[in-house]
């Protein structure tokens, strides 16, 4: 949507500011639930072997590699909003946090708008045919990995069990 408001009626500073300060936003909120959700957690799971394992797991990982972590999952949908919850669950400093989940919106949404704008002006140029052409690479993508995931356990559940 970005993108389609890119070409007809904002700037792309503009767009790029707003997705950018939606992800700051977004994680900093994120950030704050697992900040202050640990306490929480801490006091009605710390019974729990499971959680204590996985808690310091949890935090071994981002003492070692937060910063990284945080950066890179910028670029990971789904992930994005769980790794800030776990970042401020982990107790990483916030100026670090926000520093490389800014540097890492920023060059997110450059890459997501440069892409988007160059996919939408192919949408518009060859109209019928690209939209063709893409739901046919859609339906042909979805199909091998639906023939993948189908032969591939199908032959894994009628192998026999040796004793």
């Amino acid at each position: 949507m970005a993108a389609s408001l890119l070409k007809d009626v904002y700037s792309y500073a503009l767009m790029h500011t707003v997705l950018t300060a939606a992800h700051l936003v977004g994680s900093t909120l994120a950030y704050g639930l697992g900040w202050w959700g640990d306490d929480w957690l801490t006091k009605h799971l710390d019974k729990s072997p499971r959680f204590i394992k996985t808690s310091q797991a949890i935090h071994k990982w981002y003492a070692k590699h937060g910063m990284v972590t945080v950066f890179a999952t910028r670029f990971i949908g789904y992930v994005r909003p769980w790794s800030s919850l776990v970042a401020g669950f982990a107790h990483i400093d916030f100026l670090p946090f926000i520093s490389c989940t800014f540097a890492g919106s920023v060059l997110f949404n450059i890459i997501v708008l440069v892409f988007t704008k160059h996919m939408l002006d192919l949408w518009y140029q060859f109209g019928y045919w690209f939209k063709i052409s893409s739901a046919t690479l859609c339906i042909l993508s979805f199909s091998a990995i639906f023939l993948v995931y189908h032969f591939y356990f199908k032959s894994a559940q009628e192998e026999p069990v040796q004793e």
